[in-house]
């Protein structure tokens, strides 16, 4: 990797580390769910931090244990935002869909990825993780759009963003296999990609908590 490159991998946890800040300042004006993105943002720049410490200060060269860690962080913090602050659905349901797809994400995890077999590696959890916050998100629209069975439309400026970025994330995973296993080349524009798709979802966050913000 050429020392471009390496700097260039720095945009994305730089940007979350902005909306963080941003989400510290307007803490005390930000809704709930307002606050979970900016622990959203946490989130993602303590999984970057931790890869990046494994492999440059512990030299592991296989982390691929984190993704399906990831995955469900990711779900459990943007599933909380919406089935319980968001859509009006019964407790029943809510815990249904929660443990339901971590108990999926969980078996992944522990019996189904090959963690220790970069060869064979599929992030089957990563997939049910991004399809779930998917579906979840265009319920979200759906009823926004008949103003119907929802608590709050204070999503519905962010929610296509959220759609689109997951729907990247979903066709970039589906190819986990191949960009893990594949000399660089064409692999490096899958992986330019996914870090662009990044820092602009980031940046989003960022000005939608900076406006949220400013209008409380």
């Amino acid at each position: 990797m050429s020392d471009f490159m390496r700097i260039f991998t720095f945009l994305a946890p730089i940007t979350a580390l902005i909306g963080i800040g941003m989400g510290v300042r307007y803490y005390s004006k930000l809704s709930l769910p307002d606050k979970l993105l900016t622990l959203y943002l946490v989130f993602v720049l303590a999984i970057d931090i931790i890869i990046r410490y494994l492999a440059l200060v512990l030299k592991f060269k296989n982390n691929l244990f984190l993704i399906p860690v990831y995955a469900l962080g990711e779900f459990l913090i943007i599933a909380i935002i919406y089935l319980i602050f968001l859509l009006k659905l019964k407790s029943q349901k809510i815990i249904i869909i929660l443990s339901g797809v971590s108990a999926l994400i969980l078996f992944d995890l522990f019996y189904f990825s090959r963690l220790t077999d970069a060869a064979n590696f599929q992030s089957i959890a990563k997939i049910i993780a991004n399809l779930s916050i998917i579906i979840i998100c265009i319920y979200y629209s759906w009823k926004g759009i008949l103003n119907k069975g929802i608590r709050s439309l204070e999503f519905m400026s962010i929610n296509p963003y959220i759609i689109g970025y997951f729907s990247i994330n979903l066709i970039i995973f589906l190819s986990i296999n191949f960009l893990i296993n594949e000399a660089l080349g064409i692999v490096t524009y899958f992986w330019i990609l996914n870090l662009i798709v990044n820092v602009l979802f980031y940046i989003r966050i960022t000005y939608f908590l900076w406006k949220r913000g400013r209008i409380r």
